[in-house]
């Protein structure tokens, strides 16, 4: 199986890099989610910027704080800071908006229904992913505000999923309610209950990975946002 065969979908990223007020205590999972909400709004209005934002292709991005929590499947965990905050796409990066950069991009074999610019950009190999945030970051407007946009860390994509869950899902430790929070054989939208909106769902995901980087997210350049070390290749393609 090739990486590319694979049902491969993009969430991207941008890091926070400076703040305009002395900084809020780092949160420790688990926590609810209006605290969750609580410390949301107190790293934006910390960092002075809002807490979600539409950028020039359309996409919503929600801010994450940053915080403590165990990372990691079926009891194996370690403890993971997230030291610094950083935006998220609120959903998996839709066809509509991966169009803007490959137009003639479409999910092959699918029907027409699931090609629709609505539906999550998928069946892309993690250099085209890799490719789309260097182009995202190259336009006009990212440019003339210092955005650079990367693909989350395992540990970033994690903190975002879970929003303060200590459990085995976001949505608790059962199937219960999963065709709310994913989609699969009832559901297939970017996400069916528009929250923050990476939580729960079953898809590869295309993570940046480096050595150490899981474990403490630090800034490393630009204004409001970074890219960081990458390497290329699918050795380093973290799946979630």
């Amino acid at each position: 199986m090739t990486w590319k065969s694979r049902l491969l979908i993009v969430f991207v990223m941008l890091q926070i890099t400076e703040l305009q007020a002395a900084e809020p205590l780092l949160p420790r999972m688990p926590f609810e989610p209006a605290k969750a909400k609580y410390h949301q709004q107190d790293w934006a209005t910390a960092a002075g910027v809002p807490v979600e934002m539409t950028n020039s292709i359309g996409a919503k991005l929600m801010l994450i704080p940053p915080g403590h929590f165990s990372m990691g499947p079926n009891g194996s965990t370690y403890r993971v800071t997230i030291s610094k905050p950083f935006y998220i796409v609120a959903t998996e990066v839709t066809l509509g908006q991966y169009r803007c950069f490959a137009a003639e991009h479409r999910i092959e074999g699918a029907a027409d229904e699931f090609n629709a610019d609505d539906r999550p950009a998928a069946i892309l190999s993690w250099d085209e992913a890799q490719a789309f945030c260097k182009w995202l970051s190259d336009q006009p407007e990212e440019r003339k505000l210092g955005y650079r946009y990367s693909l989350p860390t395992e540990a970033q994509w994690e903190w975002a999923a879970r929003a303060g869950s200590a459990a085995t899902r976001y949505f608790g430790d059962d199937d219960k309610r999963q065709k709310e929070f994913c989609w699969f054989n009832h559901t297939y939208t970017p996400n069916p209950k528009h929250e923050i909106d990476g939580r729960g769902r079953r898809a590869w995901r295309s993570c940046r990975r480096t050595p150490g980087d899981c474990m403490t997210c630090s800034a490393t350049s630009g204004s409001g946002a970074m890219i960081g070390k990458l390497t290329s290749g699918p050795e380093n393609h973290g799946i979630q």
